[in-house]
């Protein structure tokens, strides 16, 4: 119970880097992609190695949409003479934040978990 409990924790950011992106997409009425964006939710109920993979590989493309929204917002604030710096800021934290929910899979309780390590080692 108590690495459940912990396992839950340590996905806590995967959690909120989804519902982001999810959030980011509804706003723009893009439902299809704001499913997509609730699949690391469902799919990290399932202990199993392919689950993790699936869910980082759908953090980094969360990453990179919000690469790509940051330099689009710069851009029409630059070319509106508006001010950027908050924009940089407050996406460049979510940038960051949704990269290393990427990682978090690199907790041995999470590794044990999803069974991570299992066959990296043949010879042991």
């Amino acid at each position: 119970m108590k690495k459940l409990s912990l396992a839950c924790l340590q996905l806590s950011p995967v959690i909120l880097s989804s519902l982001l992106i999810s959030a980011h997409f509804l706003r723009h009425g893009r439902i299809i992609l704001t499913g997509i964006g609730f699949v690391p939710l469902a799919v990290l109920l399932i202990r199993h190695p392919i689950s993790a993979r699936i869910t980082q590989v759908i953090l980094l493309l969360a990453t990179g949409i919000w690469i790509w929204t940051l330099v689009t917002l710069v851009r029409q604030r630059v070319a509106a003479g508006l001010p950027y710096a908050g924009v940089i800021w407050i996406l460049g934290g979510v940038i960051v934040f949704t990269l290393t929910s990427a990682f978090v899979f690199r907790f041995r309780t999470l590794r044990d978990f999803y069974k991570l390590d299992s066959g990296r080692y043949p010879n042991e």
